[in-house]
């Protein structure tokens, strides 16, 4: 019997929502469609993999939690399927990758591994619904961060676990492994980091597959080191393991209900707090520092506005504060909270949203604001939002001096007009998604106010929001199936940056 009898309904599975896409197997077009099949099937086994791992070690080394079964049964399937696919569809690739494909691979690797993952909390003993364990896996791989678990001390470890590992592969976009592992990919890996990375500045490698090993390189090892600080602060080991996958991927997923309020440990809290910033900058000014050339901390303007709005909203946030909490805690709240929405990760050490109002105005900010391009964090992104006021401050020079000529610039290099018209054609897609997903949600029956707070949490990839029904102390149990599936949609739209996911609906005319 040819091999091709084990893969083929899963061929059709996944070329039936190729053609949903408008990009199906054309003629001309057969090459790149098994392409995109066999890097779905790659990521699956590689994260099938990782299933297993945990299952096995589930059966060898717990006693009163037996999650094993699930993950088992996930990772053999997921690995049966990922393997089909890779070793059925074979096939050598010589060309570069169109941007259509890479857009593609992009969107339906993270749809189909967010289903792949939801399987395990679906099949565990925690009687979770398929909507419930769906919104937590999209929630995990997306680095959101919210979550319809309401108690997790009660929770397996496994499970636990099992989220953090996910949020860990999420952060940094997990095709990036891809990239830099599949021989196929090789000569596509440019257009491909892209579709995936946002970080656009110069090559620091000769070859985008290298700057992907790198990036991983670097991920790994500073999990690492956050791991072994946390142990350091005297955190027990797996609050250290868990708090240190979800730390740097600046996904908000804690092994206690209570975040970082649990620890009640300022030397753990300033170990997030250094390992958020780390997350929330970008990875390849970073990996510049590593390998000894600071002067882009220094001099990057992005870094400097990072920092900048860092201590303007940790020093107002302390004020308000103080007048309850006294100066020093004040100060030390305000800090890990601010960095902890700036970067997006949604850990807390105090309920952010029970502020006062100019403080939750300013948390509101932060959160629209985000961290770094080509970091882990989600929002608008400095970046972006140094170039809005860059264009407006340019044509208001226009209008008062009309025969000027002005030059926007960014580290004191000009700025093209592709770059802005990218960046505004970006803001207006932020925010006509968040004002639809609001209008969607209060369609569905959302009070107004928790409809916006939940926008803005599920597309800048915060997860609790500023509101008591979303908020540090709550969780998204209370939403009806359909707005949590409105809500998973959101958080891949987020974490896709919105142009990737809707440049696949929109077609060229020749």
């Amino acid at each position: 019997m040819s091999r091709n009898c084990f893969y083929f309904p899963i061929y059709y599975i996944l070329e039936i929502a190729t053609w949903a896409c408008n990009i199906g197997v054309k003629r001309g077009y057969t090459l790149q469609s098994k392409l995109i099949f066999q890097v779905i099937g790659f990521i699956y086994a590689l994260l099938s993999l990782v299933a297993l791992a945990l299952g096995i070690g589930d059966l060898l080394f717990l006693e009163s939690h037996h999650e094993w079964r699930a993950f088992i049964i996930t990772g053999s399937v997921g690995l049966f399927v990922g393997g089909s696919l890779v070793l059925g569809l074979n096939q050598s690739f010589k060309q570069s990758i169109p941007p259509h494909v890479s857009l593609l691979i992009t969107t339906m690797s993270w749809f189909s591994l967010c289903f792949l993952a939801a399987f395990p909390f679906y099949l565990s003993t925690e009687t979770l619904s398929f909507v419930d364990s769906c919104f937590e896996a999209f929630s995990s791989l997306t680095t959101t961060g919210a979550t319809i678990l309401p108690v997790l001390e009660r929770i397996s470890p496994t499970i636990i676990l099992w989220r953090s590992v996910l949020q860990w592969l999420g952060g940094v976009g997990i095709i990036l492994a891809v990239i830099s592992t599949l021989p196929a990919l090789q000569l596509g890996a440019g257009q491909l980091m892209r579709s995936e990375f946002s970080d656009r500045s110069e090559k620091i490698l000769p070859r985008f597959s290298q700057i992907a090993a790198a990036i991983l390189f670097w991920y790994a090892g500073v999990t690492i080191v956050c791991y072994l600080l946390f142990l350091v602060c005297e955190v027990n080991n797996f609050s250290a393991l868990n708090h240190a996958l979800t730390v740097i991927s600046t996904g908000g997923l804690s092994p206690h209900t209570d975040s970082f309020q649990a620890l009640n440990n300022i030397g753990a809290e300033m170990v997030g707090v250094l390992f958020m910033l780390m997350g929330g900058l970008p990875i390849i000014l970073q990996i510049k520092v590593w390998r000894g050339n600071f002067k882009p901390l220094f001099t990057d303007e992005q870094v400097r506005t990072f920092f900048k709005t860092l201590f303007i909203a940790t020093a107002v946030i302390a004020l308000r504060l103080s007048y309850t909490l006294g100066w020093l805690e004040g100060l030390r709240h305000s800090l890990f909270t601010v960095t902890s929405l700036l970067t997006t990760a949604g850990f807390d050490t105090v309920d952010f949203a029970s502020f006062d109002a100019p403080s939750k105005v300013i948390c509101v900010a932060l959160c629209i604001i985000g961290g770094g391009t080509g970091s882990t964090a989600g929002g608008l992104k400095i970046f972006r939002l140094i170039v809005i006021l860059k264009a407006c401050a340019l044509h208001l020079k226009k209008i008062i001096i009309p025969k000027g000529v002005f030059f926007p610039t960014y580290n004191k290099r000009p700025l093209s007009e592709d770059v802005i018209s990218l960046v505004f054609a970006f803001t207006s897609i932020y925010v006509l998604c968040y004002l639809s997903l609001s209008f969607l949600l209060g369609l569905c029956g959302v009070d107004l106010s928790l409809a916006f707070a939940t926008s803005l949490a599920m597309l800048s990839n915060v997860g609790p929001g500023i509101h008591a029904l979303i908020g540090p102390s709550s969780d998204y149990s209370h939403f009806t199936p359909a707005v949590k599936y409105l809500l998973m949609l959101a958080m891949v739209i987020g974490r896709l940056e919105f142009l990737t996911f809707f440049a696949l609906f929109w077609r060229i005319k020749k």
